[in-house]
């Protein structure tokens, strides 16, 4: 399921390119990095950074499911594909 749904958001864009973790080539650990040259890159012109961080360990928990699949069906994937 994982592979065919990642595939289709991949071929369709659907996927942000911000989006970081569980994507080949888009590692945390390039997402810390790429933060971490923009906030170096502000300083070096002067800029102010401000940052908030957030714990998302239990997100998933969150997710209200309704709207989720509603997601899901607006960009193409249908009940048929999740059964």
């Amino acid at each position: 399921m994982h592979s065919q749904l990642y595939e289709y958001l991949s071929l369709n864009n659907l996927l942000a390119v911000n989006q970081f973790g569980f994507r080949r080539g888009r590692s945390t650990s390039l997402a810390l990095t790429q933060f971490t040259d923009e906030v170096l890159s502000n300083m070096d012109n002067g800029l102010v950074n401000g940052v908030v961080f957030i714990d998302l360990k239990k997100a998933f928990d969150t997710v209200d499911h309704g709207i989720m699949l509603g997601k899901l069906k607006n960009i193409g994937v249908t009940s048929t594909h999740l059964a």
